[in-house]
């Protein structure tokens, strides 16, 4: 144990026991929530969508001369058209 008391432990446990079943109750988008959408937003922020392919968004890079990144549809949180 790392010295520190109990009830913190606990606390912790709790917050992420609460957040992963959150996550499970997060309703997934799929592809037809996502076509038409200008932006997406992941934990990250906004990004602008520039693709949307089979199991991945294309936005645009934070570096305009980067390829675009990839998102999975999975880690999308919202959308905006």
């Amino acid at each position: 144990m790392s010295g520190e008391p109990y009830y913190q432990d606990a606390a912790a446990i709790a917050r992420h026991t609460a957040a992963r079943a959150a996550e499970r109750a997060r309703v997934k988008l799929t592809r037809d929530d996502i076509i038409g959408a200008t932006h997406v937003r992941d934990r990250w922020g906004w990004h602008r969508v520039i693709a949307v392919n089979a199991t991945t968004v294309g936005v645009m890079s934070e570096f305009s001369q980067s390829p675009p990144e990839r998102i999975p549809f999975a880690r999308i949180l919202k959308v905006r058209r």
